[in-house]
């Protein structure tokens, strides 16, 4: 296995930012701090930090759906819900990967993958725990324009340079 190179988050984020495809998934272990990261992200490059299940415990319209919301839903949702042109990170989105089918994780990696600048004009960061999901054949053909992928461990974030 080839040791990946710590990873400017802050630059990578730029940069998507001029794609024509924007999303990609920040992920790790569970306990890894993911959650105190996406936050810190998004305020130090003045984004929005959204977390999902925080959305769904307070809004009732959302909580009545959860059953049949699948990656279609989430999509249209969040470009309903944001406004600025900023990058939105969205934590905690595992509860609802955790129910999907296999075909609902692969339409939600479809949507990482397609998601454009036609439909939107944010960069989207989906932050979530580690899943055999981040290992499939589909997963790997999330890149960029550098043939970078846009499936991040979160480890790369904080791998001290020597």
């Amino acid at each position: 296995m080839v040791e990946e190179e710590k990873i400017n988050i802050k630059e990578f984020i730029k940069f998507q930012g001029t794609e024509r495809y924007r999303a990609f998934i920040l992920h790790g272990t569970a306990g890894s701090g993911k959650s105190p990261i996406a936050k810190k992200i998004a305020f130090s490059i003045k984004g929005e930090y959204i977390d999902l299940l925080e959305e769904f415990y307070k809004k009732d319209d959302l909580k009545k759906n959860i059953v049949n919301f699948g990656p279609g839903k989430l999509k249209r949702y969040l470009i309903s819900i944001t406004t600025d042109k900023v990058p939105i990170i969205i934590d905690n989105v595992d509860f609802l990967l955790n129910k999907w089918t296999k075909t609902e994780k692969g339409e939600f990696l479809n949507m990482i993958e397609k998601l454009s600048n036609v439909e939107t004009s944010h960069t989207f960061v989906f932050v979530l725990q580690d899943d055999p999901l981040m290992e499939t054949k589909e997963a790997e053909r999330i890149i960029n324009t550098k043939r970078e992928s846009r499936i991040i461990d979160i480890e790369r974030l904080l791998k001290i340079r020597r």
